[in-house]
């Protein structure tokens, strides 16, 4: 069991004590959001720190013309 230290960035994101290590360009699914594993650093025997880079969220636009309208 290894003690995985999850960043984005230097971000820490999440903390899990797990006994496989994602290897790198895996598709990983955190907190709801969908990545890759970028980079693996073992620290020692127990820590581990996983580089991860989200993927890009789009946002969803709304069609401003209906809500501009009078209600009658």
């Amino acid at each position: 069991m290894k003690v995985v230290h999850f960043y984005e960035g230097k971000e820490n994101i999440l903390i899990q004590l797990l006994e496989n290590i994602p290897p790198v360009d895996q598709p990983i699914k955190i907190k709801g959001r969908r990545g890759k594993v970028i980079q693996v650093n073992e620290i020692d025997e127990r820590f581990v720190n996983v580089f991860i880079e989200f993927d890009k969220t789009r946002k969803r636009t709304t069609n401003s013309t209906l809500y501009n309208k009078r209600r009658r």
